[in-house]
């Protein structure tokens, strides 16, 4: 089995007309039932849009993340290990790890 990769980016338009998100996300299978991942996250509001959301925006509005999965059954049942950053305008504001069992059926 050859390792293969896997780009993505995706462009989410407003849950108001004040907002937009982005995200790219990369994924590399390597030979097996191994997958390293990878992405970007960021979210956009308009200056105009609720000063709250602004707020959270620029202090917690990107999030860079990585991790692996294990794939016991393929992609419907995998295991799963991330770590992400959450961050604004001010530096990291929060840390994130989770550990996930992934079940399809």
């Amino acid at each position: 089995m050859r390792s293969v990769w896997a780009i993505s980016l995706l462009l989410v338009l407003p849950f108001s007309s004040q907002t937009a998100a982005a995200a790219v996300q990369a994924g590399l299978t390597v030979p097996t039932i191994v997958e390293i991942v990878a992405g970007d996250e960021d979210l956009i509001a308009s200056p105009a849009t609720d000063p709250e959301l602004v707020a959270f925006a620029q202090t917690r509005g990107r999030q860079l993340g990585a991790g692996t999965n294990l794939c016991l059954n393929g992609h419907a049942l995998k295991l799963q290990l991330e770590t992400s950053a959450l961050f604004g305008d001010d530096g990291v504001d929060k840390q994130i790890a989770r550990l996930q069992l992934d079940a399809s059926f």
